[in-house]
Order: structure tokens, then C-alpha cells, then sequence
């Protein structure tokens, strides 16, 4: 709240505390993106007040507070929804509706690279702060969403190795993830901030196989198709 001041003034509106801001009868939806640990003890109060919430990921730092969440949200009738972007994106789009066309089978393994070359968030923000949130729930929330999302499925084993590579704040800045899910697709994910430069494409890149063909698909790029029959085809 310490610039609440100086951003209203900024953009011409009301600076308000949350009490106030929730009573408003002409707000129907409230964005929750303050630090993680608050997320919900303001999802809950805006459920409370009768408020819709979207809130920023990652959702929360522990299973009992999401699950809190939604059932503040169940019990005052109001959506809930966590910013998941990736899957409002072109190329993400374009891969799931290949994939839900059937051009590639049933999907047997995927494998997610986030690639990076340094942390790029200041050392002093409430970001690099541990008891706040890591560097993998930061983003691996985007690549485990888009995997519960193109495969419609949820893991059921999760294994996972971090490191840290310089002193630099935060920990872990490298990690890989294994997963397997309860339709038997294998994941992998690989997220560095600790490549030297220069990097090795966008920050999230899928490789999908699937019994009939492969996906390539960079988020914040091209998508490819490859079938036995028709080789490589760029779909997006």
C-alpha cells in the first residue's frame, strides 16, 4: 500500500484499503496480484463480499489454502480462476486443437524447456524471497497448467531435483521435474534461469508425442506438426 497514493493520483482513481474496495456495490470482480501468502485471505474475502476472483499464479504455497479457496468461492456462489494465459495464447490454441482433432493420436510423453539466462526479477523483491514463492512455482505453474490442460489429465507421481549454480538470489533457479500422469503420459520438465548467453529460445517450449505424430510447439512462437506420412507441417 505504500504507493497506493501515488499510482491513484497517476491514473486518475481512488486509492483504497480492502474493506472499501469490497463494500463497492458497482465492483463485480476482484484481480488478486499481491505476494502468494495473501492470496487467500483476500480470495476469501472477496468471496465473502460477493466478488468474483481472479487471482495470479501461483495460486497459493499449500494445498490446504487453495482448497480453502474454492470452497469460500463454492460457498458464496462466485467464480474463482487462476491466470493461466498460456492457454488463451495463438500457438498454445493451435496445438490443442491438433490434438483434440485427433492429428497425433493419444498422447504418450511431453516435455517442457524454459530456458533463461539469468533471474530477472531484483534481488530485493518480495519474488526472490524463498517464503514467498521459488523460481518453479513461479513459472512451473504456467507448464504444469498447459499440461493438465492439452492432456485433460492429473499427475499421480511427481519427482524433482533443484540446484543453484551461482549465489545469486533466489534458490534454485534450476530444476527437473518428472511427472507421470493418471492417463499414463510421462512428463518432463527442464526450467533454468542459469544458462550462459545466449539463450535457447522463448521460456516455454513443448515437445508433445502422441502414438500418431509429434507437436512442436514454442508458445510465444511457430507450432510444427509431424506425421509418418506427411513429415514436418508448420500449423501456426
Amino acid at each position: 500500500g505504500r504507493r497506493a497514493g501515488e499510482l491513484a493520483e497517476a491514473f486518475g482513481v481512488e486509492a483504497l484499503d480492502q474493506d472499501a474496495l469490497l463494500a463497492r456495490s458497482d465492483i463485480g470482480a476482484v484481480v488478486v496480484a499481491t505476494p502468494v501468502p495473501t492470496h487467500r485471505p483476500i480470495a476469501e474475502a472477496a468471496a465473502r463480499a460477493g466478488k468474483h476472483v481472479l487471482v495470479e499464479k501461483p495460486m497459493t504455497n499449500t494445498r490446504a489454502d487453495a482448497d480453502a479457496m474454492v470452497a469460500a468461492a463454492d460457498a458464496a456462489d462466485v467464480r474463482l480462476a487462476i491466470c493461466s494465459q498460456h492457454r488463451y495464447r495463438g500457438a498454445p490454441m493451435a496445438a490443442k486443437a491438433a490434438i483434440d482433432g485427433g492429428r497425433i493420436g493419444s498422447i504418450r510423453m511431453i516435455r517442457i524447456f524454459g530456458p533463461n539466462a539469468g533471474w530477472d526479477i531484483p534481488a530485493d523483491h518480495w519474488n526472490s524471497q524463498r517464503a514467498q514463492v521459488s523460481p518453479y512455482m513461479d513459472w512451473g505453474a504456467h507448464a504444469c497448467d498447459i499440461v493438465r490442460w492439452l492432456t485433460g489429465a492429473e499427475a499421480t507421481l511427481a519427482f524433482a531435483q533443484f540446484a543453484s549454480y551461482t549465489d545469486i538470489p533466489p534458490e534454485d533457479q534450476s530444476s527437473m521435474a518428472t511427472y507421470t500422469l493418471d492417463n499414463g503420459v510421462l512428463v518432463q520438465i527442464w526450467l533454468t534461469y542459469e544458462l550462459p548467453p545466449p539463450t535457447l529460445g522463448s521460456a516455454m517450449q513443448l515437445l508433445i508425442a502422441g502414438s500418431d505424430g509429434i507437436i512442436e510447439l514454442d508458445s510465444y512462437g511457430t507450432v510444427r506438426l509431424a506425421t509418418p506420412a506427411g513429415g514436418w507441417e508448420t500449423i501456426f
